[in-house]
């Protein structure tokens, strides 16, 4: 991943100091980036400007998954359009991948702020096992595209259910160690209903959610972009130094 960095010029601007949000626990194998291929992270640039928005959609998902693979399709696609909106999706495209290096996130997000429940002698969750709360669904994220609303209660990850801590970090560690492409098995109720169980797949942390929970280091990372695009328009030079920021966990409910 370095040696991407360094040649698509990006490392140069994640020298711009400030504490920012990162998922501390480290992916189980490796980032989806490295499997993206690069056809297909060609194919899906050129998709960004299809009428249709599931197209467009499914073509910023793949686009978002490919890290810093993306990088040099999406220039392509950049110089090769004059439409406006077009220019305005893979903008706000890089600005995701940047934020991505930015923050070193490695981890998967599924997309949730959460709260551990007991279980309450819920016929529906084993008795020495607890739930997890949905308190909030980010918009355009793999829990949004499940279907998972606040008020829900999830019961199992990948068939497993959640011992009774009172932090909740069990179920958040099973999301981080998973990498950002990756899927996993929810399974969830809501009020009296019966469970429901859905495989999603997981992206990364949006800017919009880091804008809620660290607004100062929102503005940081954004300041940051907007140097580095001009900067990555303008010249495909590159320099020859990684540096990386400091980072700390803002302190929130917790999210998974």
């Amino acid at each position: 991943m370095i040696q991407w960095l360094l040649g698509l010029g990006l490392a140069w601007w994640l020298g711009v100091s400030g504490d920012v949000s990162s998922v501390s626990a480290a992916p189980t194998t490796a980032p989806a980036a490295a499997a993206t291929r690069p056809a297909a992270v060609e194919q899906a640039a050129r998709d960004l400007a299809d009428p249709r928005w599931s197209v467009r959609r499914a073509a910023a998902e793949t686009l978002s998954d490919g890290g810093a693979v993306s990088l040099p399709a999406l220039r392509r696609a950049y110089e090769q359009t004059q439409r406006h909106e077009v220019r305005l999706r893979i903008r706000e495209l890089a600005e995701s991948v940047f934020s991505q290096q930015y923050t070193r996130q490695q981890g998967g997000f599924l997309g949730i702020r959460q709260r551990p429940r007991l279980q309450a002698m819920d016929p529906r969750v084993a008795v020495d096992a607890m739930w997890i709360e949905v308190l909030q669904v980010f918009r355009d994220t793999a829990a949004d595209r499940a279907g998972l609303r606040p008020g829900d209660l999830i019961v199992r990850c990948d068939g497993q259910a959640f011992p009774a801590d009172p932090s909740g970090q069990a179920f958040s560690a099973m999301v981080a160690k998973r990498a950002p492409g990756e899927t996993v098995s929810i399974e969830w109720v809501r009020g009296q209903a019966l469970p429901v169980v859905r495989t999603v797949r997981l992206g990364y942390r949006p800017l919009s959610v880091l804008a809620e929970a660290d607004p100062e280091a929102y503005k940081r990372i954004v300041a940051a972009f907007d140097v580095w695009w001009q900067e990555w328009l303008a010249s495909p030079a590159a320099p020859a130094e990684l540096r990386s920021p400091t980072h700390s966990r803002p302190a929130s409910q917790p999210s998974s």
